[in-house]
């Protein structure tokens, strides 16, 4: 195992465990701090890179017009910026919305709420129903699947005839 923020090899036993991250590898405490301050974001930040990103870069996008719209769509709609953020990344990744370039965040709002939210509400339900599964399943059966080799035929054709 390697340490996801430095790299180095982790030697079976020896890895620093936490409570929040159990999934990831680290090989000290000065690494799971780094790691840690490197996810606590500003949301605000995070929705900013966001929309950079999909616009292209900072050069398409009016900030002016952006820094106008997200204060109005959080008072309009009572949105946060994580919110936010998720219904652009909803819109833009599932549903595959195309961007105009001249409507900036309005072309995501309000349209996109309702379809986000009953998305988001059926993710909980799936997300709940895996965890009651998970704990009635105790035995998992591997079933090896026999490979078959291919066998090709070439019909002999007389070239005479």
């Amino acid at each position: 195992m390697d340490c996801c923020v430095c790299g180095a090899n982790i030697l079976r036993g020896q890895r620093y465990k936490t409570e929040r991250y159990q999934s990831k590898y680290f090989c000290s405490q000065e690494c799971y701090e780094q790691y840690v301050a490197e996810k606590n974001v500003d949301p605000f930040i995070e929705l900013k890179n966001y929309i950079r990103d999909i616009y292209g870069g900072s050069e398409n996008v009016d900030w002016l017009k952006v820094a106008r719209q997200i204060p109005a769509i959080r008072k309009e709609y009572g949105l946060t910026y994580q919110e936010i953020h998720a219904i652009i990344r909803y819109a833009m990744e599932l549903e595959g919305h195309q961007l105009n370039h001249d409507y900036m965040l309005r072309q995501f709002f309000p349209q996109y709420i309702q379809p986000y939210k009953q998305f988001k509400q059926r993710l909980d339900i799936n997300k709940e129903t895996v965890k009651n599964i998970g704990d009635e399943i105790t035995e998992y059966e591997i079933v090896h699947v026999k490979s078959w080799k291919r066998r090709k035929y070439i019909k002999e054709v007389d070239w005479d005839e």
